[in-house]
């Protein structure tokens, strides 16, 4: 991307909440983000790992962790 940028381990955040009860099994909320971007984006996210993170990503947008000038990068790296 032409950036000189670096992420330390610090400043990932890797939250559990939406895990479930099991990993790899799908849950309820992950499957709701899935139907909701394949939906509106047409993008389609493995029914497991990549759809619980988005709807992690979905539920902080809406509690508002997220100003409206900020730069949010979801990077679905396939499934």
């Amino acid at each position: 991307l032409g950036r000189a940028e670096q992420v330390s381990p610090e400043q990932v955040i890797c939250p559990m909440e939406w895990m479930g009860d099991k990993y790899g099994e799908p849950t309820e909320a992950g499957q709701t983000a899935l139907a909701l971007l394949a939906r509106t984006e047409g993008i389609f996210l493995d029914p497991v790992y990549t759809a619980k993170a988005f709807a992690a990503l979905l539920d902080w947008v809406r509690e508002g962790r997220f100003a409206p000038t900020d730069t949010v990068l979801f990077w679905h790296t396939g499934g």
